[in-house]
């Protein structure tokens, strides 16, 4: 009987060294994950804002790697061999990344005349004395013109065009067409109530190019005489700017603006007529005779063309300032864009907001264009066609004839 009484108690003298024993394990790994924590955080782990910075910086390695991969591509060279509208360019030095894994750089530095697949030469500013030579097999000549032919005869001579294979240009059929009033947003805003809009004149004109090939100032002279216009530019100037408001808060509070280009030709349309789309003026047009295919429905617009005379036009322009109906039916389409043709959304998409240059790039990556024969535009209206109509019309005995062309507009 002692003999197992002496066994059980020897039993739990092992049992209470066990847990002892255990308990000092528990306690040192405890004291041990303290001190390696501890350590961690002493010498292992950065601040937090040191490890903000850490990651900045790993992103900011890895953004230069990326790019540093994109430099390293093939990339196409343009040089730039000519002025701009009379200004050196010297420093010119700009590279657009471009889909297709394409990547252009415009430069005028010279010095990359030998790997320069493309030579850009704006086509007011060419000095024809000082071409560069020419290396066919290399280099695609791009002439870049943007005026009327009125105003830049190398577009109309044949002769000068056959010394290049590509053409930027706002014509829509040009090698890469840049249409002019790119920057502009569109569809655009929403029109000015009538209310603001019945507060001013009916119409509005700006312009400080007053005598061109069209002669457009005459007929808004002649139509100033059976309805009112403001004229804030240089031209038949009346009135002036408000103090405080942009050029835009002008003109979207008229009901019409004057939209006449200084040239009549094909696909010539230039910002004032898309300021007034975009800011749901009605615009009186003069200028492009395919002025319809820019137009966001058949009846948002107002062309002279399909009126004798300046009086013939006030008249129709008197009865829709006189009626809210009839005028808002030129506006519907701001609020309503099933209104609105596709041709037009086909148009934005396709040449208001792609970017030319690198339209360029694609051209010049693909080798394309190298000896194609370019054609002269001969689409320009006669300058003397606005001056027979307004004869027709009635009402010049009190504005004179001028000799020649005048300035650009």
């Amino acid at each position: 009987m002692k003999t197992e009484k002496q066994k059980v108690r020897r039993d739990f003298g092992n049992n209470d060294t066990n847990w002892q024993q255990l308990f000092c394990s528990v306690f040192l790994l405890l004291i041990l994950s303290s001190l390696f924590c501890w350590f961690a955080l002493a010498f292992v782990i950065p601040p937090v804002g040191q490890a903000t910075e850490i990651l900045t910086q790993t992103t900011l390695n890895s953004l230069d790697a990326e790019q540093k991969l994109l430099e390293n591509k093939p990339k196409q060279i343009a040089l730039y061999w000519t002025k701009f509208h009379g200004k050196d360019i010297n420093n010119l030095e700009t590279t657009y990344y471009c889909d297709r894994s394409c990547i252009l750089k415009v430069t005028s530095s010279r010095e990359y005349f030998d790997y320069a697949n493309g030579i850009l030469f704006h086509s007011p500013d060419i000095s024809w004395d000082k071409l560069p030579p020419r290396v066919v097999t290399r280099h695609n000549w791009v002439l870049i013109a943007n005026d009327s032919p009125l105003f830049d005869v190398t577009v109309s001579n044949q002769s000068r065009l056959s010394k290049f294979d590509s053409i930027m240009r706002y014509r829509l059929d040009s090698t890469i067409p840049t249409p002019h009033g790119r920057d502009i947003q569109l569809p655009g805003d929403l029109p000015a109530p009538l209310e603001i809009k019945k507060k001013n004149a009916p119409i509005v004109w700006i312009a400080d190019d007053c005598h061109t090939p069209n002669r457009r100032d005459r007929f808004v002279h002649e139509l100033m005489h059976f309805i009112k216009v403001d004229s804030y530019g240089k031209c038949l100037h009346n009135k002036e700017l408000p103090k405080g408001k942009s050029l835009n808060e002008v003109i979207r509070e008229y009901k019409f603006v004057i939209a006449f280009e200084h040239s009549n030709c094909k696909d010539f349309v230039t910002e004032i007529f898309w300021r007034a789309i975009q800011l749901g003026v009605v615009p009186i047009v003069m200028g492009a005779p395919n002025i319809d295919d820019f137009a966001p429905t058949f009846h948002s617009i107002i062309k002279v063309n399909d009126y004798s005379g300046p009086k013939q036009l006030a008249d129709y322009l008197h009865l829709l300032d006189k009626n809210d109906t009839l005028y808002n039916e030129y506006i519907n389409y701001k609020y309503d864009s099933t209104l609105v043709k596709p041709r037009f959304f086909y148009y934005l998409k396709n040449f208001h907001y792609k970017d030319p240059w690198c339209e360029l790039c694609y051209l010049l990556q693909e080798k394309r264009n190298h000896g194609r024969k370019l054609r002269p535009d001969l689409t320009c209206h006669n300058k003397w066609t606005i001056l027979k109509q307004l004869r027709e019309g009635g009402g010049m005995a009190e504005v004179p004839e001028e000799d020649g062309d005048g300035d650009a507009g």
